[in-house]
């Protein structure tokens, strides 16, 4: 009977689903299970815009990527007891490939997506030594003290931050919400832990706050003139 029921856990494990096969799965058979996937009020984008219908968003998905082949997990680590960040990506059968990153929220008991953000992907030269300087810069005008500065050198005009409250949306709310940098005794340092570059206008960062903050952060740059960011998320 020992040997059954350890033979049963093991099969069990083996076929128990990622939270991210059972998300392929239900967008693969129902869009209403599919559903069920995320939070009562996720946040996502559709062509960089926030809070666009989410029936019309999961159906628009469905529209132009039919199924989805396979899907991955390429970066995970969690930012506290509740929520993690993950960078993924996965195929479909109209022959495109998908970047996502996620929030994950798991206060239920189950992993569900709070946020996700999707970009195809595309052969592109990696630009480190452009990301560095940008994060270099951002990193800079923290420890200078000058957040005004720092939203409006760093950031795009329609950028998002989100810290896990209803998403600030544009580089005057997001001001006023680092203005504790002005602290004079405030430090903050940014250490990469994982890096995508998506395609040429587009690169995903998780990362971990050194100094004044030990949380992770998650970033989406994107290329005008120089990276600036367009997604900001912290817990």
């Amino acid at each position: 009977m020992k040997a059954l029921t350890a033979c049963f856990l093991i099969t069990f494990c083996i076929f128990q689903k990622s939270e991210n096969e059972n998300w392929q799965q239900d967008f693969n058979n129902d869009l209403t299970a599919l559903k069920s996937n995320y939070v009562t009020n996720p946040q996502f984008f559709k062509n960089e815009k926030l809070n666009y219908n989410f029936d019309d968003y999961l159906q628009n998905l469905k529209d132009n990527w039919k199924a989805v082949k396979s899907i991955k997990s390429l970066f995970k680590i969690e930012a506290s007891k509740t929520i993690s960040y993950e960078i993924g990506s996965f195929k479909t059968t109209t022959n495109d490939e998908i970047f996502h990153i996620i929030i994950w929220n798991n206060s239920t008991g189950k992993e569900k997506r709070e946020l996700e953000y999707f970009e195809n992907k595309s052969n592109v030269e990696k630009d480190s030594t452009g990301l560095n300087s940008a994060r270099n810069k951002w990193i800079k005008l923290c420890n200078q003290h000058l957040p005004n500065a720092l939203i409006e050198q760093c950031y795009t005009p329609n950028a998002n931050y989100y810290n896990h409250r209803p998403m600030v949306i544009g580089t005057k709310l997001i001001s006023s919400e680092y203005s504790y940098m002005k602290n004079p005794n405030y430090k903050l340092n940014l250490k990469p832990l994982h890096i995508e570059y998506i395609n040429s206008s587009t690169i995903f960062e998780i990362g971990q706050c050194e100094g004044s903050y030990q949380g992770k952060y998650l970033l989406v740059w994107k290329k005008e003139k120089d990276w600036k960011v367009f997604l900001d998320a912290n817990i």
